[in-house]
């Protein structure tokens, strides 16, 4: 973390939040800080002196034989549990913002393949009987599982499991989790610094909007996943959700230069805008190539020009969303009737258009189209 942030501060260009994974843990369990970062609260204190703020992520996987699981069962409320183990962490470790991880109720002994599913899993889920009727809804959804064969639990957990102290379904709270953890984030944070926060959900649900942003998911370096970012970021408008936008360079896969030079000039103008590499991977930060670097210096250079733009139409976005108020501005809201076939490009607010370059071979010869 020292070596990109400082080599991209030597370089001017723009970083004021970065983001510490799992990597900070404690063998990975949230609430710890490991043992081998014992200089890491003191580097922290350095950002804060250099007016950079840290977001540290959190992971709800707590296992059962955890101390913080067992806390948190005794304390009954989870707000109480979450308020009191956001303190003990922030004592060790001073952030300024959550980013809160694979927040979805997941199973992933639930096979696509249902013969595997009974022979090795744990968790067998009725797909017949009355009992099925959660689990296999009368229509198929592509949504429920992108492979063939899949159920509503595939992957997660049986619809007919009980929540909400055995007063619900989960068919009718699955998608309630992030959602509830966004909100308990968001009223904890504030009690525990002393001034307000930011929290980023992976997790979402209608309203999430109000209590944090949201990022695209673990997307691939390529000029595709580019392209559905804009897709993603006006999507999550729709839903009410304006700080939102993807993983600049791809999270998984090797990206490149031309790609992250492009998406860095793109991501600039997304509400959330964040560089992020999965482990293992090349570094892909805009140092590592000098025409990325001087790229994102400009972008993000005329992003923080332009913030107090953005700032008031978040504003305007919570009080007015339900007139159709919305911060990246979706063509076919504006031109019902316009027959073109255009996903590369939003604009803010009526006020300037943000055009993405879609691919490496079309710099030049792709049709603009501006009213």
């Amino acid at each position: 973390m020292k070596t990109v942030i400082s080599r991209n501060q030597a370089l001017g260009i723009p970083l004021d939040v970065p983001y510490a994974d799992i990597d900070y843990m404690n063998h990975y369990e949230d609430f710890t800080k490991g043992d081998n970062l014992s200089g890491f609260p003191a580097y922290t204190q350095q950002l804060h002196s250099q007016g950079l703020q840290l977001i540290v992520i959190f992971d709800p996987a707590v296992e059962v034989d955890y101390a913080s699981f067992q806390r948190g069962i005794d304390q009954i409320w989870h707000q109480v549990h979450k308020t009191s183990r956001t303190t003990v962490t922030h004592l060790r470790l001073p952030f300024d913002g959550m980013w809160i991880d694979m927040n979805e109720p997941s199973n992933f002994d639930t096979y696509s393949s249902m013969e595997e599913q009974l022979a090795t899993s744990k968790l067998s889920c009725p797909i017949s009987g009355a009992d099925a009727s959660l689990e296999i809804p009368p229509y198929p959804t592509q949504a429920v599982y992108q492979r063939s064969g899949g159920y509503l639990f595939s992957k997660t957990l049986c619809m007919l499991g009980k929540t909400a102290r055995r007063s619900r379904n989960f068919y009718d709270t699955k998608n309630l989790y992030g959602w509830s953890e966004a909100r308990a984030t968001y009223q904890a944070i504030p009690l525990v610094t002393g001034k307000r926060s930011a929290v980023i959900s992976r997790s979402t649900f209608p309203s999430s909007g109000r209590y944090g942003g949201h990022w695209l998911g673990d997307n691939t370096a390529r000029w595709e996943d580019s392209q559905t970012s804009v897709i993603g970021v006006m999507e999550f408008n729709m839903f009410g959700i304006p700080y939102v936008g993807s993983d600049i360079c791809g999270f998984n896969g090797v990206s490149n230069e031309e790609l992250c030079l492009r998406w860095h000039q793109f991501g600039a103008f997304s509400p959330f805008s964040r560089d992020h590499n999965s482990e293992g991977m090349p570094d892909q930060d805009p140092a590592v190539w000098p025409s990325v670097a001087n790229a994102a210096k400009i972008a993000l250079s005329f992003r923080y020009y332009y913030l107090p733009f953005l700032y008031r139409n978040i504003f305007l976005f919570r009080i007015y969303f339900y007139t159709n108020h919305s911060i990246e501005g979706i063509h076919f809201f504006d031109k019902l009737c316009d027959n073109q076939d255009l996903h590369c490009y939003y604009f803010k607010n009526k006020c300037f258009i943000i055009l993405l370059v879609p691919d490496h071979s079309v710099l030049n010869s792709q049709r603009k189209h501006f009213r």
